[in-house]
């Protein structure tokens, strides 16, 4: 049976309302930094539930803690069920990122798929 090794987390990610106040809150209480700023990620063929979809949003990667976070600030989300999927307080989680080598992935995708788990 194939079990994944992912190895420790490439990113922690976060839902903000603000990234610059996050930032700044960061840096000044936690010394984290520095960061960079992805405007209004670029991405393609968003969907959800195999529907056209939006996620609009800007990202900023840093360093925090000895690791790397993600502050996602979202712009447009849709339909519905997507922008419902953000409504929780903020700051929360979002995702925990891993990086899987190019020859690993499809076995990954495969054991996930087994557990009824998405992959994208």
């Amino acid at each position: 049976m194939f079990r994944p090794q992912l190895g420790e987390p490439h990113h922690y990610a976060y839902v903000v309302e603000d990234i610059e106040a996050t930032v700044n809150r960061l840096v000044d209480h936690l010394g984290a930094g520095p960061f960079f700023v992805i405007e209004r990620v670029p991405l393609e063929n968003v969907r959800s539930r195999g529907e056209p979809a939006a996620f609009v949003h800007n990202s900023a990667f840093g360093a925090c803690g000895g690791g790397v976070i993600e502050l996602m600030e979202a712009l447009r989300l849709a339909p519905k069920r997507v922008e419902m999927g953000f409504s929780r307080p903020r700051p929360g989680i979002h995702h925990v990122a891993y990086a899987v080598p190019p020859t690993q992935v499809a076995d990954v995708r495969r054991h996930l798929d087994e557990r009824d788990c998405r992959s994208t």
